[in-house]
């Protein structure tokens, strides 16, 4: 009996112990991270970089392929609103006609 409450008291010892190694790394993990973050914050790309990317990513295919997707679009959308105005013109000139008949009549 004296075996089994020592074995029990270890294991109670040693989760106390994992408990305290956990929190233990948790705050030097966040310590860490806080640290890691303040360094790396105030990194930001020159103006170089970033216009020798702006300018292989407008030669790219894909760059351009999205650029001409979209210029469809819009010619389309464009297309189908001069339609809709057109139509919506006809209809108001042709109910105006009517009317005139129905009151000449």
């Amino acid at each position: 009996m004296g075996a089994w409450n020592n074995e029990i008291s270890v294991r109670m010892k040693t989760m106390e112990n994992a408990d305290k190694i956990t929190v233990e790394e948790d705050s030097s993990l966040n310590a860490f991270a806080s640290q890691l973050a303040a360094r790396l914050g105030p990194v930001r790309p020159n103006y170089y970089f970033r216009e020798a990317l702006k300018a292989r990513l407008t030669r790219s295919k894909i760059f351009s392929r999205r650029r001409a997707a979209g210029a469809i679009s819009v010619g389309w959308l464009s297309a189908a609103l001069v339609v809709v105005i057109i139509a919506e013109i006809v209809y108001a000139a042709a109910g105006g006609c009517q009317k005139q008949k129905r009151a000449g009549a």
